[in-house]
């Protein structure tokens, strides 16, 4: 039987239809959500895992635990307002449904996955050449190697790439697999099975990073002492670089990624030999990633906000500086200046975290809705315009992302 449309029925159908299109929500980490259910504000700490140095002897070395964190916010909105005559909600809710709110969560869907994603061009790790298109399994086949090398965990890492690099690589593979639209978004954008990965999905809401117009292997770093030290950066995990020599007013650009001459990448789970607390090094070179766009003065000195911080012992040890100091190092950045370069990414849920909580409900509005599904809050609330006998609808959901450890995710091209 036909059920006509109610504003209880209309948003739990239109949550429905929302979860059905999401991708990227589904990819990441969303039990924070219970900490601003319980009323602890419009931010939550949350806590970086710990780390110790390991010995190799029978003496007793006692370390004090220095735990760090970071804040995630509630500071993003998606809404969505429909207005319909009287006449219109006599509308059974399958027609409604199919010709209004599907398209109208559709677009709420995009905007969700799009924010919780934008956090990826945060991923200081990148591999392949960047600018070219992922066509084979070896080109992909450097992500998972990449997470493997930084000791991500295994079982809940995914890779999502743009619908270019991802039918690039579908390619690769003999058969085909249906786009049925009925599906789940995140089961029409799904991949093959890909060794290493979950699973691999295609996406259009990925973030593109233009880069700056620095150059290539350009600029020099200018201080001798530019390390960092666990117990300063342990709630931001980001410095400031002083550097030089570059072209004057060259900018930078957030998402921009380089390495420092000599500055290797380090094992993080190894962690010393119980007198030195030195990670064992990888023969390539610690990346970093610029966080917010600089430029240059006119003299070519800039200071570059980065992550992650240079931190050269220790237990949170991030690389090993093979040079005297940190003065003079050359800077090499990825893709060349102003390159346009679209971002795949593979990671661990636990890399991006996705949280909402149930907005309130209206003082003096009657038939006010509010629905939770699968972790996900909608709330509809109806506006009377009695001047030209129209219902309008409006959709709101509130929510935030936060990266929490970029070391569980890789930025990818091809090979």
């Amino acid at each position: 039987m036909a059920t006509l449309i109610t504003p209880s029925i209309v948003t739990k159908e239109a949550l429905r239809l929302l979860d059905n299109e999401l991708i990227a929500k589904k990819l990441v980490y969303t039990d924070y959500s219970n900490e601003f259910i319980r009323g602890v504000g419009t931010s939550v700490t949350i806590r970086r895992p710990l780390a110790f140095s390991v010995r190799n002897s029978m003496t007793m070395s006692v370390q004090d635990p220095v735990e760090g964190s970071v804040s995630l916010t509630l500071d993003k909105v998606a809404g969505a307002d429909i207005r319909f005559s009287d006449i219109e909600r006599t509308l059974t809710i399958e027609e409604y449904s199919d010709r209004v709110l599907k398209p109208v969560m559709r677009g709420i869907a995009n905007k969700i996955d799009r924010d919780i994603l934008d956090n990826t061009k945060y991923f200081w790790s990148t591999v392949g050449t960047a600018g070219n298109r992922v066509t084979t399994w070896a080109g992909f086949a450097a992500a998972p190697q990449r997470l493997m090398e930084m000791a991500v965990p295994e079982g809940d890492t995914h890779a999502v790439m743009t619908p270019n690099d991802g039918y690039g690589l579908a390619g690769a593979f003999t058969g085909t697999y249906v786009q049925d639209i009925a599906r789940p978004a995140i089961e029409r954008a799904k991949l093959p099975s890909l060794p290493g990965m979950a699973a691999a999905y295609m996406s259009n809401n990925l973030p593109v990073v233009t880069a700056g117009t620095r150059v290539l292997a350009d600029g020099l770093t200018n201080g001798a002492s530019q390390t960092s030290n666990w117990a300063d950066v342990r709630t931001t995990f980001k410095q400031d670089l002083i550097c030089d020599d570059f072209a004057a007013s060259a900018t930078f650009k957030a998402g921009d990624v380089f390495t420092l001459s000599g500055v290797y990448a380090v094992n993080p789970v190894l962690s010393g030999d119980g007198t030195t607390t030195l990670k064992p090094n990888y023969s390539y070179l610690q990346q970093f990633v610029v966080l917010e766009d600089k430029q240059a003065d006119g003299a070519g000195a800039v200071t570059l906000s980065i992550s992650p911080p240079l931190i050269t012992s220790g237990p949170y040890q991030t690389c090993y500086n093979s040079n005297a100091n940190t003065d003079g190092l050359t800077i090499t950045f990825v893709g060349a200046a102003s390159a346009i370069m679209p971002v795949n990414a593979a990671f661990h849920r636990n890399a991006i975290a996705f949280v909402t909580r149930p907005l309130e409900m209206p003082a003096g509005v009657t038939d006010c809705a509010r629905e939770t599904y699968k972790g996900i809050s909608l709330r509809m609330t109806p506006v009377w315009d009695g001047i030209s006998s129209v219902q309008n609808w409006r959709f709101d959901i509130i929510y935030g992302t936060q990266m929490i450890d970029g070391r569980l995710g890789t930025r990818f091209f091809g090979a």
